[in-house]
């Protein structure tokens, strides 16, 4: 249904003011960094601690809601909207404590086209649950009406926009409750050079490959617990390039120590002669913004504060959340957005 005209006037003052902002606290980070600079005296904390998160685009804030926590039993930890776009909304889904390296976000664009899925794209979800609670998630997963595929001690779907998912059995035993926890598992991203993609990873950000490249294929990070970044490579770029879209990834974000390291990561970036935006303050955490040699966005993001900073984690995600230079914009921004329904 097409929205009032007014909605639209609100949605364009709210953009503009976080513009605005952007651009003052851009300005503000880029005196703060020359100050920190002559300050650190080499201090080198240039540590890649991992995936911090992925995020993909949604046409329905709340169907993605339903599809993630009702039918998967995920949970909803933030219910936010987009700092470049206050009148989005931007949803996480993690564990109870909204751990980095767990979460799945989404920012939903309603009249944004379906993506492409293709070369600079993230190809597929991977996401892990004990063994022992692969069964009943099938059985649950058919109770729902989603069209599953049993491989072994994986499942395939799909999620409400297209987004390819793999359920798999990680280990340990689900704990009693249904439905058994998820958690993000590993991301597989579409590359046309392996050789390429590895200098990227381990020369420019330090994250040699994890394991030796087999059938066309290369992992990183994910050597211990946390989850793993694989990339398929398309060398004859068979398949299309990504167009970001419904259903398909905005961007890949890799965690950092902290807020100096994040200084030093774009200086390193901009010395390497690649692309480095200024630092963003997210409020959850602070990040600047680079590609790989595709095209693939990458994120880089301090872990803390964190989406905890706001709500006591037994409430997490249970209401719309706004950073603090937003909060005079409430009422509006409530205005814009749909409120989402609590899921049954």
């Amino acid at each position: 249904m097409k929205r009032p005209a007014s909605a639209e006037h609100m949605r364009a003052e709210v953009e503009r003011h976080a513009a605005v902002h952007a651009a003052v606290h851009a300005g503000l980070l880029c005196c703060w960094q020359t100050c920190c600079a002559h300050q650190r005296g080499g201090r080198q904390a240039m540590t890649i601690l991992g995936i911090h998160h992925v995020t993909l685009v949604c046409a329905s804030a709340q169907r993605t809601l339903l599809f993630y926590t009702w039918v998967l039993g995920m949970r909803l930890v933030k219910q936010t909207v987009s700092v470049d776009a206050p009148g989005t909304y931007q949803l996480y889904f993690g564990d109870a404590q909204a751990t980095p390296g767990r979460m799945i976000a989404f920012l939903e664009w309603p009249k944004v086209p379906c993506g492409t899925r293709g070369i600079g794209g993230i190809r597929r979800l991977g996401l892990a649950t004990p063994a022992g609670a692969l069964d009943a998630l099938e059985q649950r997963l058919r109770s729902f009406g989603v069209p599953s595929e049993r491989r072994g001690q994986a499942l395939d779907l799909r999620d409400p926009d297209g987004v390819e998912l793999t359920i798999y059995a990680e280990g340990g035993e689900a704990p009693p409750g249904s439905p058994p926890p998820i958690w993000l598992g590993q991301i597989t991203a579409m590359c046309s050079s392996l050789g390429a993609t590895a200098r990227f990873m381990g020369e420019v950000l330090g994250v040699p490959p994890s394991a030796a490249a087999h059938a066309g294929s290369q992992s990183f990070l994910g050597g211990g617990s946390g989850p793993q970044l694989a990339y398929l490579e398309d060398r004859q770029c068979a398949t299309p390039r990504a167009q970001v879209g419904g259903g398909q990834s905005h961007h890949l974000s890799l965690a950092v120590p902290d807020e100096v390291a994040l200084i030093e990561w774009r200086e390193r970036l901009i010395r390497a002669g690649l692309h480095a935006s200024p630092i963003i303050d997210r409020f959850y955490f602070k990040s600047l913004y680079t590609h790989d040699p595709d095209g693939l966005v990458i994120e880089l993001a301090t872990s803390a504060p964190g989406l905890a900073v706001d709500e006591p984690p037994e409430q997490l995600g249970h209401a719309l959340m706004l950073p603090p230079w937003l909060e005079p914009q409430r009422a509006m921004i409530e205005r814009v957005l749909p409120p989402l329904k609590p899921v049954c």
